[in-house]
């Protein structure tokens, strides 16, 4: 079957979107079912019902005479999945309309044609504000019983190389949302028709009265209650202007000790997640043959990976000869000496019914920088085991391993374990277990669990040091399944930081209490809404109390979360290329996040990061023929001239071969000589739209290029091509 092409889908779209317009019930029974006035069954009554709402909100064109569906259940709710194809006199499809209905809620709406991707970036033919409006009479049209819940977002996205712009929807009520009713509708860019449409809806929720929620001051109270701010070293990596890893710092945070949500009527902690596991007991409920997507939450224990242990820098690529080399020079020990050293091991307790199935020695997370990596098995009549080792190659030091084989059945005695796991991290790491302390969980109760992760943290000055573990599991066997720990040099600053009180006034002062809807939906269909409170993610500098990210770092600036988030190009010349590029994705990645330093000259690199993002090309190779990817952080740092930029952007365009002929090009520009070995680059640029004359005719090709003229070059090009 052959696809239809864009011009075919373009009518196909004309014909379909038009909101609102009423079929007569007739046609929607000859699709569906004969009707009878002296008898009709109740599932045919029901289907009737759902294809008038569908076609009393949809205009399906007389040409779309394929008609198909499904019945759908999701939680005990029902519904269905309508298709109508059309197609021409040869049978080939010619466009289709997909819509699913649920509970009298379209929530599904899907027009099938080509692909959405076009491949030349274009700009919108409609304006921003035109494609919101578009969305918001598309909503109403298809669900006018809620829409007055739907909130439209203003902030959004467009497709560059696409056809469309997609708009989240969130369900709002009493100026609250509900986090678990939200979705998204597609708008054609240029004709704002509706490509498709999503909505996840609980159309029997009922809400708590939002002026009924505790005050922030008595939240803050139950917060303190139940949240702790715990401090702990962050540890940081440091690198040179290469790439390498120098060093390691340590920074002193505060972070919360467990994500808390309270409910909003009372500032207690909220039941839902506990009622949540009570309503999704299948016990609770007689068995629906046809209920989808039934989710049972169920306490699993962790599984244990080969975690890399101390250490970490700089990963270099070494040849095989170079590893060779680097065996042969009696630093590091062979691969015989280190199976030796294994075998011997009275943890990992490889006998000589094992056998070893691949050694590499690479380089890696450990200590010296190099590993040895093993994994030995055994297959007999009675059991299969197997056995990953990691070994500094070095020390003979084993950084971690892990053994797969049956799983016991008793469960395991908590002191027994404990103290095996003890002994375990005291002979792989006599050096530091000093430095450990036992996590509270190791003597949880054990709940018929076959083995455990015994876990030691590692402090230092009394505060702990974030992901530096021991992981040890055991099984109620008394065997050391799985081993890994992590230990990094840093230099640690002193524990004088704020107490815990100054802690939370610091927060309080700097982050807000959430409110906001949440709930789930029972097997039976019914939706149960809770009113709650929640403080977001965040991190305290230690010290000062000022808000940070999680590695320590400052926060300077709060950026915005709707819209450009630049506060430095309000005014400027520029300003609207900017902003419209923005909403297009086409930023700078070296810009602050709140400042986009229009008049700064721009890089190479930056300039390249741009056009990569309008071609989908990697521009450097086009700019540097000696371009090396080993060595592509030595290009590109130099400031961009005009003329440079010109070229830039016809290589990227695909427009070389054409720019290289001599002889045929006259200057544009009064200041661009016709002997210039880049006329061809500049005269294709001035063509394409990317580069104009300022007031006087002039082009001033050695002139440096700023951020914000980069963006102008672009959007001048895009609009031309538009």
């Amino acid at each position: 079957m052959k696809k239809k092409t864009i011009s075919a889908a373009a009518a196909v779209m004309a014909a379909v979107f038009a909101f609102g317009a009423a079929a007569p019930c007739t046609s929607v029974v000859a699709e569906a079912v004969t009707s009878s006035s002296s008898a009709k069954s109740e599932s045919a009554a029901k289907m009737e019902a759902a294809l008038k709402i569908v076609k009393s909100r949809i205009n399906i064109p007389e040409e779309f005479t394929e008609f198909s569906y499904s019945t759908r259940t999701e939680k005990a709710i029902e519904g269905y999945n309508f298709t109508w194809k059309a197609v021409d006199a040869a049978g080939e499809e010619q466009g289709s309309v997909e819509v699913t209905i649920m509970d009298s809620i379209i929530t599904r709406y899907n027009v099938n044609y080509n692909n959405d991707y076009i491949g030349t970036p274009t700009l919108a033919k409609l304006s921003k504000e035109k494609i919101h409006e578009y969305a918001v009479s598309a909503v109403k049209a298809l669900d006018p019983d809620i829409a007055d819940q739907i909130e439209v977002s203003e902030d959004f996205s467009i497709s560059l190389h696409g056809s469309s712009a997609r708009i989240d929807l969130s369900r709002k009520v009493n100026g609250l949302y509900l986090g678990k009713n939200t979705g998204s509708i597609y708008i054609n860019k240029n004709t704002g028709e509706v490509v498709s449409f999503s909505l996840n809806w609980w159309n029997d929720a009922e809400f708590e009265d939002s002026s009924k929620a505790v005050t922030e001051e008595e939240m803050e109270q139950s917060y303190k209650d139940n949240v702790k701010l715990v401090p702990s070293y962050v540890i940081n990596r440091v690198y040179d202007d290469k790439g390498k890893v120098t060093g390691k710092t340590a920074k002193l945070i505060f972070s919360q000790d467990n994500k808390a949500v309270f409910d909003a009527s009372t500032g207690k902690p909220t039941t839902m997640y506990d009622d949540y596991a009570k309503a999704n007991n299948t016990a609770n409920y007689s068995l629906y043959d046809t209920v989808e997507e039934v989710l049972v939450e169920e306490d699993c224990e962790e599984v244990v990976e080969s975690a890399p242990a101390t250490g970490g820098g700089y990963e270099v690529t070494l040849t095989a000869a170079e590893k060779q080399a680097l065996m042969d020079s009696g630093k590091y020990y062979s691969k015989t000496e280190a199976v030796e050293i294994i075998t011997k091991d009275k943890y990992l307790n490889i006998g000589d019914d094992y056998v070893m199935e691949s050694g590499v020695f690479r380089e890696g997370n450990s200590p010296s920088g190099f590993t040895w990596q093993f994994s030995f098995y055994k297959n007999t009549e009675k059991e299969y085991r197997s056995v990953y080792v990691t070994m500094d190659a070095e020390s003979g030091k084993i950084i971690s391993f892990n053994k797969y084989a049956k799983s016991p059945t008793k469960t395991i005695n908590i002191k027994t374990v404990n103290k095996i796991a003890e002994q375990a991290a005291e002979y792989y790491l006599s050096d530091i277990f000093g430095e450990y302390k036992p996590a509270e969980s190791n003597t949880a109760d054990a709940n018929k669990q076959t083995s455990r992760n015994i876990i030691f943290s590692r402090y230092v000055n009394d505060i702990a040091v974030q992901d530096n573990d021991i992981i040890i599991n055991v099984n109620s066997d008394g065997e050391v399944m799985s081993f890994s720990y992590n230990y990094d040099e840093a230099a640690f600053p002193s524990a004088d930081i704020i107490s815990e009180e100054k802690a939370y006034e610091k927060a309080f002062e700097q982050t807000d209490f959430r409110l906001y809807y949440d709930g789930f939906r029972r097997l039976d269909g019914k939706s149960r809404i809770y009113m709650l409170y929640t403080v977001d993610d965040f991190y305290l500098d230690a010290k000062t109390g000022k808000l940070c990210t999680s590695n320590g770092s400052p926060i300077t600036a709060k950026e915005k979360t709707d819209g450009c988030p630049y506060t430095d190009i309000e005014g400027h010349w520029a300003e609207k290329y900017i902003t419209t590029l923005y909403d297009y994705g086409i930023k700078l990645s070296t810009d602050s996040g709140d400042k986009f330093d229009p008049d700064e000259y721009i890089t190479e690199r930056e300039f390249s990061e741009l056009l990569n993002s309008v071609f989908y090309v990697n521009a450097m190779p086009l700019m540097y023929e000696d371009y090396s990817y080993s060595k592509a952080a030595e290009y590109g740092n130099d400031k961009l001239t005009k003329a440079a930029a010109a070229k830039e952007f016809v290589l990227c365009a695909g427009g070389k071969d054409f720019a290289e002929i001599k002889g045929i090009y006259k200057s544009p520009f009064k200041d661009v000589e016709p002997t210039r070995e880049d006329l061809g680059y500049i005269s294709i640029a001035y063509g394409m739209g990317a580069v104009k004359a300022d007031s006087g005719g002039n082009f001033n090709p050695e002139g440096k290029l700023t951020r914000g003229y980069a963006m102008y070059m672009i959007y001048n090009y895009l609009k031309n091509n538009s």
